[in-house]
C-alpha cells in the first residue's frame, strides 16, 4: 500500500496525481510556500517490505516530508525527517514562510524548524540522489525542539514564531492511556508509537513481515479495537507489543490504561431514544442528497421548526432539516452540508424558538448523535472516535435507520385533551425556568443569559451574512404557539429575548421577519400536538400561510422596525 496525494497546481490550472514513495501513510498535512516555488506534505513511510528485526535507522518507520513544485504541482522528492539514531515519529503539521520550514511530529512531541535556505540549497545540490532512503538530510539545517505538550498537530508561522496546536492533552476526552498509545517518546530512540501501525487504535492497512509468522508470510495489521481479548489479556499483548515493536518495556499500569482505553471502542452504547429520533429523518434527507435533490425552500431550527414545516404538502420543493433539540451552531453546519442542494435564490427559513436566543449550545453529548454519517466527524460536538464507533455498532445492531420508530408528535393529526395542552404548558415552562435559572418573565436577561445572547447575536449575523453571500434568501420567523402557551408569556420577556434579539442580529432591517407568536387564527386547538408544537395540520396550515406571506412579500428587500 502506498499513499498518493492530488495537488492542485493553482498558476497552472491543473491537477497532478503523485504516487509517494513506497510505504507512504499517515498523510495529514501539507503548505505551499509564500512565494509559490514548493508545496510541502508531511507523511510517514513504513517500510513494510523489510522484515520486522530492528528499528534503528528507521528500519520500520521513517518521518517524511515531500516536495513538490508549487507551480505545477510536479512532484520532486521526499526527504526524512529523522536523525540516524533518533526518529522524529509521525509528522503531522507543516508551515512555510519565507525563512523557516516547520514541522510538527505528533509520535515524538517536538517541531522540525527548518531553515528555508539552506533546505533549498540542499535540496538542488542532491535532487538526483534517492534522499527517502537518506537520515542525513537534515543535520545542521534543522532545529528539533520539544513541544510543551503531548501531540502537536496544526502549525502556523506568525512573525518569526511558531503557533502549535497540540490535540492529545487540550482535549478533555482524551484519557491516559490514549496519551501513551500514541507516545513514540516510549519507544526505542523514539522511531515509532503503538498508534504509527494502529492509529486511533485502529490499522494503517498494511501487511507486515514479523518474524514470529516467518518471513514471506506477511500479516495485515490488525484493528485493535475489533480484539475480543479481555481487558487483562489485552493489557499482556500491549505489554508484549511494547517489548516486540517498540523495544521497550511499559508499567504494568500503563499497559492496563491503555487496555482500557481500547476497551472504551467496545462498550455497549445504546442512545436515548428521544435523541436519535431525528436520526431517521437525517438520513433520509442525506439520501435525498445523494440523489441529487435541490430545493427551493429549507428549514432548520429546533422544535418549533421540525414540527412547524411540511413543503411536500405544499407542494413546493423543500426540506425540513430541524431537529428537536438543535442550537442555531448546528443549524449552520447543516446549511454547509447541503449546501450543494440549495437552487440559486432558494429560501432558507430561520424559526425562532422563545430561547434561541439565549442557548449557544446544547451540552449533553448523546444529542449529537444524530449528526453522525451526516456531518463530518470533526464537525460533530463532543464526538470521539470511540462515540461514533459505539453509535455505528448501535445502529447495525438495530437494523439500520429504518428500524427507529417514527416520531409519534410528527404523526398525530389530532390534539389532545385541553387538560392535557394545559399540563404541557406549565410543564414546559417549569423546565425552561430551570435550564435558564429565571423565575420571572418580566425580568431582565441574568448576567448569564446576556453573555449567551452576545454569542448567538453574532452567530446569526455570520449566518446571515454567509446566507447572502451564498445567494440565498433567509427569512426569520417565530412560529405560533397554542392559548395555553401564550397565555404565560409577557411582552416584556417577548421583547427581551425574541424582538430585541432579531433587531441585534439585523439592525437594518434587511432580512424579512413574520412574528405569527399570536396569530388568531392558529388560537385553535385543532392545529396543535401539544402546547408548543403543531401537529401535521397545523403543519400545513401554517407552512402555507408563511408561503402565501413570502410570496406577498417576494419584492420586498426589508421590513420596518414595527412590524417587529
Amino acid at each position: 500500500m502506498t499513499a498518493s496525494v492530488l495537488l492542485a497546481a493553482a498558476a497552472a490550472f491543473s491537477l497532478q496525481t503523485n504516487a509517494l514513495p513506497r510505504g507512504s501513510k499517515l498523510v495529514h498535512d501539507s503548505c505551499v510556500t509564500p512565494d509559490g516555488k514548493y508545496a510541502f506534505l508531511a507523511h510517514s513511510i513504513g517500510r513494510n517490505w523489510l522484515p520486522v528485526t530492528q528499528l534503528d535507522r528507521g528500519w520500520v518507520h521513517d518521518g517524511a516530508l515531500s516536495v513538490f513544485d508549487g507551480k505545477t504541482g510536479r512532484y520532486m522528492t521526499t526527504v526524512l525527517l529523522d536523525d540516524p539514531e533518533r526518529g522524529a515519529a509521525e509528522p503531522w503539521g507543516v508551515a512555510a514562510d519565507d525563512k523557516t520550514i516547520a514541522v510538527t511530529h505528533f509520535g515524538s512531541s517536538e517541531i522540525s524548524l527548518i531553515d528555508r535556505a539552506g533546505f533549498e540549497a540542499r535540496l538542488v545540490e542532491r535532487m538526483n540522489e534517492d534522499l527517502s532512503v537518506d537520515l542525513t538530510f537534515m543535520k545542521d539545517i534543522r532545529t528539533r525542539v520539544k513541544t510543551l505538550k503531548q501531540g502537536p498537530r496544526g502549525v502556523a508561522l506568525e512573525k518569526g514564531k511558531a503557533v502549535v496546536q497540540s490535540y492529545l492533552q487540550d482535549d478533555p476526552g482524551v484519557t491516559e492511556g490514549q496519551l501513551l498509545w500514541h507516545d513514540a517518546r516510549l519507544c526505542f530512540q523514539q522511531w515509532q508509537s503503538c498508534g504509527s501501525c494502529h492509529p486511533g487504535g485502529g490499522s494503517d492497512g498494511m501487511e507486515w513481515n514479523f518474524p514470529a509468522a516467518g518471513v514471506g508470510n506477511p500479516e495485515k495489521t490488525r484493528d485493535v479495537r475489533a480484539s475480543k481479548k479481555s481487558p487483562a489479556d489485552l493489557a499482556t499483548c500491549i505489554a508484549n507489543g511494547f517489548a516486540d515493536d517498540l523495544l521497550s518495556a511499559p508499567h504494568p499500569e500503563e499497559a492496563k490504561k491503555m487496555a482500557a482505553w481500547i476497551e472504551s471502542f467496545r462498550k455497549p452504547f445504546t442512545p436515548p431514544m428521544w435523541m436519535v429520533r431525528d436520526a431517521k429523518r437525517f438520513d433520509a434527507a442525506r439520501r435525498r442528497l445523494e440523489a441529487g435533490e435541490t430545493f427551493d425552500y429549507v428549514n432548520v431550527g429546533s422544535s418549533t421548526g421540525k414540527y412547524g414545516f411540511d413543503w411536500d404538502a405544499c407542494g413546493v420543493k423543500g426540506i425540513n432539516l430541524a431537529s428537536a433539540p438543535q442550537a442555531l451552531a448546528s443549524d449552520f453546519k447543516l446549511l454547509k452540508r447541503f449546501r450543494a442542494a440549495f437552487n440559486p435564490g432558494a429560501t432558507i427559513v430561520f424559526p425562532l424558538c422563545p430561547f434561541t436566543s439565549v442557548l449557544p449550545h446544547y451540552k449533553d453529548p448523546n444529542q449529537f448523535c444524530k449528526y453522525y454519517g451526516l456531518l463530518p466527524d470533526g464537525e460533530i460536538e463532543y464526538w470521539t472516535p470511540q462515540r461514533g464507533m459505539g453509535y455505528a455498532r448501535w445502529i447495525e445492531q438495530i437494523g439500520g435507520y429504518g428500524k427507529l420508530p417514527d416520531d409519534p408528535e410528527l404523526l398525530r393529526d389530532a390534539p389532545p385533551p385541553a387538560a392535557q395542552m394545559q399540563s404541557s404548558a406549565e410543564g414546559f415552562m417549569r423546565g425552561w425556568k430551570r435550564e435558564f435559572a429565571f423565575d420571572d418573565f418580566n425580568a431582565p436577561l441574568t448576567a448569564e443569559n446576556r453573555k449567551s445572547l452576545a454569542v448567538v447575536v453574532a452567530l446569526l449575523k455570520d449566518v446571515i451574512a454567509w446566507c447572502k453571500a451564498e445567494g440565498l434568501k433567509p427569512v426569520l420567523v417565530v412560529p405560533p404557539c397554542s392559548k395555553y402557551y401564550d397565555a404565560m408569556w409577557t411582552d416584556a420577556f417577548t421583547k427581551a429575548y425574541v424582538l430585541d434579539f432579531v433587531k441585534a442580529a439585523d439592525p437594518k432591517g434587511e432580512v424579512p421577519f413574520y412574528n405569527l407568536l399570536k396569530e388568531p387564527i392558529f388560537r385553535d386547538d385543532a392545529f396543535y400536538a401539544n402546547s408548543l408544537m403543531l401537529n401535521a395540520k397545523g403543519r400545513k396550515v401554517f407552512t402555507a400561510e408563511l408561503l402565501s406571506r413570502l410570496l406577498k412579500d417576494a419584492a420586498a428587500l426589508s421590513f420596518p422596525f414595527s412590524d417587529r
